[in-house]
């Protein structure tokens, strides 16, 4: 999922992040959930650090992403119901 630039800095990611959150925990028996992100994207990393994500590494190789290649970072987290 993206925020439009236009749109950016105005809580609308945190909002989305927690709507898909709480839907994900909906679904018995799922305990992890995991998000990628554009390593240089510094203001995702700190909104799933914030929600209480960690990073659990780099891709092995840059995507492509339409006109532009990138590290991606994969992150992870556990509901409260993990073991």
């Amino acid at each position: 999922m993206m925020v439009a630039p236009a749109a950016q800095r105005r809580g609308i990611g945190q909002q989305l992040l927690a709507a898909c959150i709480h839907h994900a925990a909906q679904v018995p028996g799922l305990e992890q959930l995991t998000l990628t992100v554009t390593a240089a994207n510094q203001h995702v990393v700190r909104l799933y650090e914030r929600a209480g994500f960690r990073a659990w590494g780099l891709l092995p190789a840059p995507s492509w992403c339409g006109a532009w290649v990138t590290t991606s970072c994969t992150w992870c987290g556990f509901f409260h119901h993990h073991r």
